[in-house]
């Protein structure tokens, strides 16, 4: 069956990075694409989907960091709704 990893504010709760290059976004990347590549995990246009519930002002470094890190994982970008 296909599925989606919900992410249940695991970005807001364990940690929120001040900067693009905070190691823990790579950490955080490196742990959710265990998901990312099993071959019944959503993808949208090739991207893997990623649900967040809210998401904190100022996120959307973060968004584009693992955005770029879905790119050099193989994949076309990373599909992310909130809400």
């Amino acid at each position: 069956e296909d599925f989606v990893y919900p992410q249940p504010n695991v970005l807001q709760m364990q940690f929120f990075p001040t900067e693009e290059n905070d190691p823990l976004i790579l950490e955080h990347y490196n742990w959710l694409k265990q998901f990312f590549h099993h071959p019944n995990y959503i993808k949208v246009d090739g991207k893997p989907l990623l649900m967040l519930y809210q998401r904190k002002p100022g996120a959307m470094f973060v968004f584009e960091s693992l955005r770029k890190l879905a790119k050099e994982d193989g994949f076309p970008g990373l599909y992310i709704t909130c809400g």
